[in-house]
């Protein structure tokens, strides 16, 4: 009974802080974190990859798979996250962001951003039309390796479509001409993971979601600079769709 009762109370503590998030704005959320854009974006000291050319770019890939065929023994294991793994997607997340965070006020919206973003995802993934998945170390406990995070969301092309919602008004206000398509994001693998291919399984992980779903395409954005993203996802069949000198869209037939 005391057992009974201590899980009620965190279903209704964990049911209070999704309604003090969803009350709040989500103005920190889009300076801190937004769909596969780093913290302090414009202020990167990273090179963007402006003018490059895809017979380099198929060098590359090359070089990546031929790379990642060495990798054989990366654990293909993938589980779907809930509210249980919060505390491993707070640690990998932060992890991933918080270099590029100086001032402290900064570090402290980007874990409320966090929080905003990905608590009702873990609690209610159907209803906000969310599928949190993640690859769980076997040898480090219950450390979170990495996590992907697949969502049905307009098929334009645009970022300024992708908005932190629950699916059913993502329905509601869908334009004309425009469909929910799987859509792949915050794809996260912990630094002493990486190289390792579990990123690879990620993404085809979240492939199986879409087909889950009754898809047969999925769609992303890639900054351009982030050459290693690049390279997987089109070793992985992704084919470029449009591109600018920041980000790149993309897409595969399932």
């Amino acid at each position: 009974n005391s057992m009974r009762l201590s899980v009620v109370i965190i279903d209704v503590l964990a049911i209070f802080v999704l309604i003090c998030f969803v009350c709040i704005s989500s103005f920190s959320f889009r300076k801190c974190v937004g769909w596969n854009r780093s913290i302090g974006y414009k202020n990167s000291k990273c090179i963007i990859v402006s003018n490059w050319k895809l017979n380099n770019l198929a060098t590359r890939v090359a070089s990546f798979q031929a790379e990642s065929t060495k990798n054989t023994s990366v654990a293909s294991n993938t589980v779907k996250l809930n509210i249980q793994h919060v505390n491993q997607v707070v640690t990998l997340t932060s992890q991933h962001f918080m270099p590029e965070c100086d001032q402290l006020i900064d570090k402290i919206n980007l874990i409320w951003s966090i929080l905003y973003l990905f608590i009702p995802k873990l609690l209610f993934p159907a209803f906000m039309g969310h599928s949190l998945i993640g690859v769980l170390s076997d040898t480090y406990g219950n450390d979170l390796i990495g996590m992907i995070d697949v969502s049905l969301q307009p098929n334009s092309g645009n970022l300024d479509v992708l908005q932190h919602k629950p699916l059913f008004s993502r329905k509601s206000s869908l334009k004309p001409g425009l469909k929910l398509t799987p859509y792949i994001c915050n794809l996260l693998v912990s630094e002493k993971y990486r190289k390792k291919g579990y990123g690879r399984v990620l993404v085809r992980a979240a492939a199986s979601q879409a087909l889950e779903w009754g898809h047969r395409e999925v769609c992303l954005h890639v900054e351009a600079k982030s050459l290693p993203a690049l390279c997987l996802y089109i070793s992985e069949g992704f084919d470029i769709v449009t591109k600018s000198d920041t980000l790149i869209y993309m897409n595969k037939k399932l």
